[in-house]
C-alpha cells in the first residue's frame, strides 16, 4: 500500500542531489505574497515577516539540469518529516495546471520528463482503526501507479 503517516519520517531517504523535501507547494514566485503588511491585533498594521522559503520552481530548475532521475517530495520537511497537504480534488487539478503552465516556460519543455503523483497521508490513529485512503483519479497519476496501489490494498 503506498500511503505515508503524518509526522513520520520517511525510512532510508534523504535530501541529496537528486532528493529533495519542500513543506510548501508554491511553484513559484507568483505564489508567494509581496505584502509587506498584514493586520494587527490592535486594529492597525504591522510589517510581515520576510519569507524565507525559496519557490519550487528553483529546485525543479535544479534538478532538470542535472539531467539525472530526481524527486522533489512536496509536503516533507527539510528533516524528512511527513506533515502532507490538506488538497480538494479542484486543489489538486490547479496544482497539476499550474505546473503544466511552469514547465511550458522552460525552453525545451521538460513536461514529458516530468511525473506527477499525489500520495495519501493518513494519521497514526487511521493506521491503527485499518483506515484505508481512497484512490483518487487525477491526471497527474499514471494509471499503472494506480493499479498497483489497488493490488496492494
Amino acid at each position: 500500500m503506498y500511503y505515508y503517516v503524518r509526522h513520520s519520517l520517511l525510512d532510508g531517504i534523504e535530501e541529496d542531489l537528486k532528493t529533495e523535501f519542500k513543506a510548501h507547494r508554491d511553484l513559484s514566485n507568483v505564489d508567494l505574497s509581496d505584502c509587506r503588511y498584514v493586520p494587527a491585533a490592535n486594529g492597525g498594521f504591522t510589517n510581515k515577516l520576510p519569507r524565507r522559503r525559496k519557490a519550487i520552481s528553483d529546485s525543479i530548475c535544479g534538478m532538470l539540469n542535472t539531467g539525472l532521475k530526481s524527486t522533489l517530495y512536496l509536503g516533507i520537511t527539510d528533516e524528512g518529516q511527513v506533515e502532507g497537504f490538506a488538497m480538494t480534488l479542484y486543489q489538486r487539478e490547479h496544482f497539476l495546471l499550474s505546473l503544466q503552465d511552469l514547465l511550458e516556460r522552460y525552453s525545451p519543455c521538460p513536461s514529458k520528463r516530468v511525473e506527477t503523483r499525489f500520495i495519501p497521508v493518513i494519521d497514526e490513529d487511521e493506521k491503527q482503526r485499518g483506515v484505508l485512503p481512497e484512490l483518487v483519479h487525477l491526471p497527474g497519476v499514471p494509471k499503472s501507479f494506480r493499479q498497483d496501489i489497488a493490488k496492494n490494498r
